[in-house]
C-alpha cells in the first residue's frame, strides 16, 4: 500500500472520527478506486452514505461488503435503515392508509394503527386486512414469505399494543441498549398499553423489565410466531445514532436498573471472555491466544467471567462495582452504561470485523476506552477469521499506563 493511499485512508478515519462524513466520503472512495484490498471500506462508505442523506449509494456499498461478510451485524442493520428510508421517500401504495403518525415527546415519531396490525416472530409487521407490509417497519426486521398461509393461525391480541419484537431484539446487545431505551420513551409519553415480548424471549428480558417498573399485567411473552393486535404503536428503533440525543433515557435506565443492586466499596476488574462452556466453545469472536491472555491479566487482579451463565442480577452485580472491562468484542460490553464512571474499557477486534457500536455509552459515563485489532502484517491474510489474536505487548504497556502494577 503505497504513502498516498495510506495518508487517504488516514484523512478518511480523521474525518470520520469527528462525524465530517461529507468530508470523509471522496477520501475513502479514492483508495477503494485503487483496488486496494480493503473492504472495510466499502462499509465506511456506506455509513458515510446514510449520514450525508445519500440513501442509494449507502444501499449500493452496503450491498458490495456485504457479500464479503455477509453475516456483519452492523452492515445488516444499516441496510435495513436505508431500505426503509428509500421507502419512506417513495409514493405509498393503498396498503399502508391505514397508517397514521402521531408526534412523541422527545424523540422521532410515534406509529399508531388505525386497524389490525399482524406481528412477526422477527418484528415485521402487515396489514391484517391485505398482508401488506406496512410502510414503518423495525429496522433489521425481514419480510416473511407465504404470509397468508402462515398467518391464517394467529394469536388475536385486543387493546393497544406496543411491539418488542424484531430481528435482533432479543440478543443481549439490542435488548438492552435498544429495546429498554424504547420501553422508557413509551411511558414518558404516557403509552398505557401492553408490551409484546421477543418471540422466545430470554430469561434476562423479564429481569430487566422488572428494573423498569413495568407493571406485570402489562408485559405479555406470547409462544407464537404470528400474533394481530387490535391497535399498534411503535417507535423507530434507538441505535447508536440517536444515543447523543437520547443521553437523558441512557441515563434514567442506568439509574433504574443500577438502583435496586446492593452497592458496595468493591472495585472489579473483569475479562469477559467468549470461550464458554456450554455450547459457547463454538461462538465467533473469541481470544485465540487465551491462556497467554489470562496470565497476563492475573498480574493486574482481572477476573474472569462468562456473562452469558449467569442471571442478569448476578452480572449487575459484579459490573456495576467494575473499574475495568476488558475482552472481545461483544454483548457483555453493553455494562459499559451500568460500571462505575471513568472505567477502563478495552475492546479486541479482528481486523476482519470492526464495531464500535458501544461508544455511546462509553461516552457518556466518560470511559477511559481503547479498541484493538489485531495485526496483519502488509498483504498476509488474518488466519483467525472473527476471532482475536490478542495483541499481548500493546495490551501490557497500556496496563501499565492505566493501572499500574
Amino acid at each position: 500500500m503505497d504513502q498516498e493511499t495510506l495518508e487517504a485512508i488516514r484523512l478518511g478515519l480523521e474525518c470520520f472520527e469527528l462525524k465530517r462524513y461529507d468530508q470523509a466520503l471522496p477520501h475513502f472512495e479514492q483508495v477503494l478506486r485503487t483496488n486496494t484490498p480493503a473492504p472495510q471500506l466499502a462499509l465506511l462508505c456506506g455509513v458515510s452514505c446514510f449520514h450525508t442523506n445519500q440513501f442509494q449509494r449507502a444501499e449500493e456499498y452496503l450491498r458490495s461488503f456485504l457479500k464479503i461478510e455477509p453475516n456483519n451485524e452492523e452492515a445488516l442493520r444499516l441496510l435495513s435503515e436505508v431500505t426503509h428510508r428509500i421507502s419512506d421517500t417513495q409514493p405509498k401504495d393503498s396498503g399502508n392508509e391505514s397508517a397514521l403518525l402521531i408526534p412523541a415527546v422527545g424523540f422521532k415519531e410515534l406509529f399508531a394503527s388505525k386497524s389490525p396490525v399482524l406481528i412477526a416472530s422477527k418484528g415485521g409487521l402487515y396489514d391484517a386486512r391485505t398482508y401488506k407490509a406496512l410502510a414503518i417497519q423495525q429496522p433489521g426486521t425481514k419480510a416473511e414469505e407465504d404470509i397468508q398461509e402462515i398467518a391464517s393461525s394467529t394469536c388475536e391480541l385486543t387493546g393497544e399494543w406496543m411491539s418488542l419484537r424484531g430481528e435482533w431484539a432479543g440478543a443481549f446487545y439490542h435488548w438492552i441498549l435498544e429495546m429498554l431505551p424504547q420501553i422508557l420513551l413509551a411511558e414518558e409519553t404516557g403509552f398505557k398499553g401492553k408490551y409484546l415480548l421477543p418471540y422466545q424471549a430470554a430469561q434476562y428480558i423479564h429481569e430487566s423489565l422488572s428494573y423498569l417498573g413495568i407493571p406485570l399485567e402489562r408485559i405479555v411473552d406470547i409462544d407464537s410466531p404470528w400474533v394481530c393486535v387490535e391497535k399498534f404503536y411503535c417507535f423507530e428503533k434507538c441505535s447508536r445514532e440517536h444515543f447523543s440525543s437520547l443521553s437523558d433515557v441512557y441515563s434514567t435506565l442506568r439509574k433504574k436498573v443500577c438502583g435496586p443492586i446492593s452497592a458496595s466499596s468493591s472495585r472489579n476488574r473483569l475479562y469477559i471472555s467468549r470461550n464458554g462452556s456450554h455450547g459457547y466453545n463454538s461462538c465467533w469472536r473469541k481470544i485465540v491466544n487465551e491462556s497467554e491472555f489470562e496470565a497476563l491479566l492475573s498480574s493486574y487482579a482481572f477476573q474472569k467471567v462468562h456473562l452469558e451463565e449467569m442471571s442478569l442480577r448476578d452480572q449487575l452485580t459484579l459490573t456495576i462495582q467494575s473499574e475495568a472491562l476488558i475482552g472481545p468484542h461483544g454483548a457483555g460490553f453493553a455494562h459499559a452504561l451500568f460500571c462505575k464512571e471513568r472505567s477502563l474499557i478495552m475492546e479486541f477486534m479482528s481486523p476482519r470485523y470492526i464495531n464500535y457500536c458501544f461508544i455511546g455509552p462509553i461516552r457518556l459515563l466518560k470511559h477511559r476506552y481503547y479498541s484493538f485489532a489485531a495485526e496483519v502484517a502488509q498483504f498476509e491474510e488474518y488466519q483467525f477469521g472473527g476471532n482475536v489474536l490478542a495483541p499481548l505487548e500493546v495490551i501490557e504497556h497500556t496496563l501499565q499506563n492505566e493501572l499500574g502494577m
